[in-house]
């Protein structure tokens, strides 16, 4: 099965990685939803380059953004261990999966810049 999502990719990720690198981190995030079923929740996948894929997968959207633009977002329980983790990785990702929609990404980052891409990943 293929899963095609919409992303936003935030100008300073775009900057930074390759095209290939980002589409690498974004499938990555789709084949964790896709195999844990989680298509009616939102999750937040972050990689050791501290990339953040925040996938909603009601709407098959997401955003890949710099892992520290989702810090004001998050629980200060939740931000001290994601802190934690970025300083000493000990797993591929960091996974935080939000029940039902989590709202509306891009309001919550303010005025950030982003472009348009697609990706998929097949099951």
């Amino acid at each position: 099965m293929l899963v095609e999502m919409d992303f936003d990719i935030h100008d300073e990720i775009a900057a930074s990685h390759t095209g290939e690198y980002i589409e690498a981190a974004a499938a990555a995030a789709v084949e964790i939803m896709t195999s844990h079923k989680l298509f009616d929740d939102s999750l937040a996948v972050i990689n050791r380059r501290k990339i953040a894929v925040l996938l909603n997968g009601k709407t098959n959207r997401g955003v890949v953004v710099p892992a520290a633009l989702i810090d004001r977002m998050l629980e200060e329980s939740v931000r001290v261990r994601l802190q934690a983790w970025l300083e000493s990785p000990n797993a591929r990702f960091w996974v935080m999966q939000f029940p039902g929609n989590w709202p509306p990404l891009r309001s919550k980052l303010g005025n950030a810049m982003f472009r348009n891409g697609r990706f998929g990943c097949s099951e």
